[in-house]
């Protein structure tokens, strides 16, 4: 659904362009209202836009330190520090984009749920089959309203415990 650039940084500009890039993604406004697919494409796009940086200045880390994972997390810190303080959003807002970004972008029907539905569907054990489950019932009923979903996943997940 989105494609991953995994270029190398090669100049100090380019990695420059990025975070000018990645700042005016992240900070942009859309039209769409929060319950459409613009909007979730928009928030992925966000999301996708903070994972690139994440994983563009850890391989620059990696290349000037060594690999750790302290060096990964301090990379990853960085990027979240420079969106918060370029955008305005709390670390935790940052986080979001990032985390709905990588469990759903490969997912084309993760464009017909919700934000709401990501954040309750972020779970490890929320897999493709309850993402599946859930984008088919926001299909059919587009006016669910997050309780309704949170109780769909509970049912859902107790039906696969019988």
């Amino acid at each position: 659904m989105f494609e991953e650039t995994r270029q190398q940084v090669q100049s100090v500009a380019e990695l420059e362009a990025l975070l000018r890039r990645v700042a005016a993604d992240v900070r942009s406004e859309n039209g769409a209202r929060p319950n459409t697919s613009a909007a979730s494409e928009e928030y992925l796009k966000k999301g996708r836009s903070i994972v690139e940086l994440i994983h563009r200045l850890e391989r620059e880390y990696v290349r000037l330190t060594g690999d750790s994972p302290a060096v990964r997390k301090r990379a990853k810190s960085r990027v979240y520090e420079f969106v918060q303080h370029t955008t305005g959003l709390s670390r935790d807002s940052v986080n979001l984009y990032a985390r709905c970004y990588e469990k759903f972008a490969g997912m084309p029907e993760a464009l017909d749920l919700r934000i709401s539905d990501m954040q309750l569907l972020l779970p490890d054990d929320a897999d493709a089959d309850l993402i599946g489950y859930i984008a088919e019932r926001r299909r059919d009923t587009p006016d669910l309203r997050r309780e309704e979903v949170r109780e769909l996943i509970r049912e859902y997940r107790m039906v696969r415990l019988e």
